[in-house]
C-alpha cells in the first residue's frame, strides 16, 4: 500500500503527468519493492523522477486521510470483484483490461442500446 499512498500524494502534489511518470518509474523499479527499504528507495526515486520532493510525497503518503483514501479503494475493488490492475468498469460490469478495441466497442454499444443512450 506504500506504493499507493504515494502514487496518491504524487497526483495531489503534481497532477496526472507527475503519476503517470511516478507510476512508470515504480514499474520499472518494481523489484526494489520486495523489502521495506528497497520500497522506500525506490518510491522515493519515483517520485524525483516525476519531478517531485520525495520527502514532501512521504509526509503526505503518511498522513491518515491518504490512508484512509487508499483502504476505502481497497475495499470497493474487493467489493466489485477487481482482483487486478488496471481493470476496466463499463457500467458496472468488469471488462478485461487486454480487451480489443472490437470487443470493447461492441459491449460499449450493447450496454448504450440497454441504457437507452442515443446520439452515438
Amino acid at each position: 500500500t506504500n506504493a499507493a499512498e504515494y502514487g496518491v500524494c504524487v497526483t495531489k502534489l503534481g497532477g496526472s503527468a507527475a503519476f503517470f511518470q511516478f507510476a512508470a518509474a515504480v514499474f520499472d523499479g518494481q523489484d526494489g519493492l520486495a523489502s521495506a527499504d528497497g520500497a522506500t528507495l525506490t518510491l522515493n526515486s519515483a517520485a524525483t523522477k516525476a519531478g517531485l520532493d520525495p520527502a514532501k510525497v512521504a509526509a503526505c503518503a503518511a498522513t491518515p486521510e491518504v490512508k484512509a483514501d487508499v483502504d476505502a479503494s481497497v475495499e470497493l475493488a474487493k467489493d466489485l470483484g477487481v482482483a487486478e490492475v488496471p481493470t476496466l468498469m463499463i457500467n458496472g460490469r468488469a471488462a478485461a483490461a487486454t480487451a480489443s478495441y472490437d470487443l470493447l466497442k461492441r459491449i460499449i454499444d450493447f450496454q448504450s442500446k440497454v441504457d437507452g443512450v442515443t446520439g452515438q
